[in-house]
Order: structure tokens, then sequence, then C-alpha cells
């Protein structure tokens, strides 16, 4: 199916924006699931607008002992704010994301897969990694994810390995996109 880009917007969460966080991660998500967003799970006030600003803050930090490292993370929206998806572009690799994560990971509304949305914010992500020094990304999916292999095809994405990680269930793909 084809993607109208015209209403549609990548963007980063702002305070504002709460309501639409919360329908987007409920959902993803199964009831009670912690908060997928790190600095909102980790804030000692619990407070979403001290969660965005943490995390506008995440772009130049990082956590080593977390796993964590410098990222954006920018949410799609159309024009009524929903949030249809959102990708998270790591501005390098800890030893942890070389093995499984790599530089990018992305989710999509359940209601709104199947669209192009995931390819979509991926393509719109490359020219951004591009000005941060990169000369390509890796991303990695689980073997068993025809959708997101589809999508990193789409983009691009040239196939490393597919290897066995001890805590994974099913063997993961490796793929580099050159930028």
């Amino acid at each position: 199916m084809a993607t109208t880009t015209s209403n549609l917007k990548l963007i980063e969460l702002t305070p504002n924006m709460e309501q639409a966080y919360w329908d987007f991660h409920n959902a993803l998500y199964p009831p009670n699931t912690p908060p997928r967003l790190h600095e909102l799970r980790s804030s000692q006030t619990h407070s979403f607008t001290h969660a965005v600003d943490l995390l506008k803050q995440s772009r130049a930090k990082s956590n080593p002992q977390l796993g964590l490292v410098p990222h954006s993370v920018y949410w799609l929206i159309n024009f009524d704010d929903q949030i249809l998806g959102s990708i998270d572009f790591r501005h390098e690799l800890s030893p942890q994301l070389a093995e499984f994560g790599g530089h990018i990971g992305y989710n999509v509304h359940p209601a709104h897969r199947r669209k192009g949305y995931a390819t979509y914010m991926l393509k719109q992500t490359l020219p951004v990694a591009k000005t941060h020094g990169l000369t390509r990304l890796l991303i990695t999916c689980d073997s068993n994810n025809p959708a997101s292999i589809g999508v990193i095809k789409n983009c691009g994405g040239i196939l490393q390995e597919t290897a066995t990680i001890s805590d994974r269930p099913v063997p993961i793909m490796r793929w580099w996109i050159e930028l």
C-alpha cells in the first residue's frame, strides 16, 4: 500500500503530546506495561514534561551503565496530532547495540501498520544520521520479522549476517545501510 506523506510530520515529542503518547504506548503494549520511554521510567518525578526534557538532553548524553548512547527520537504524527509511529536514532553504537539493536529502532501503531510508515520514517532519518558524521547505519531485526526485513530492504539495507544470540528466541539479522 502506498504511503500518503502530505499529512505526515516527523517531529520531536513535546509536553503537549502526553495523551497522544499514552494512546500510542497503550496500543503497542499490554495494560500495566511500564512506559517504553526510558526517560519517563527513570524520571524521579514521573512528570511527562520532565521526561520530554530528559529525552531532549539524551541527544548529547550517554549512560554506559544503562547501555544508553546519545540518541534522538522522532515521532510520526498525522494532521490530528495522532502518533502513528516512532523512530529512535542512536548516534553511536555501544557493544550491546553492535550485537543487537543497531543505530535504529522503530515502532508503528498497530492500526497503522502495512501503510509504509516505517519505511517513510527510516528514509527521513537517513539524512539526519549523515549530519552526525555517520557513513553507514547498522539495523538489526529478528529473522522471523518479514515486515522489518522489507523496511530495511526498501531503504537499501544489505544483509551482513544472521546470528544466534543467547538471550534471543530467534536468530537476528544484521543489516547495513550505506549513507
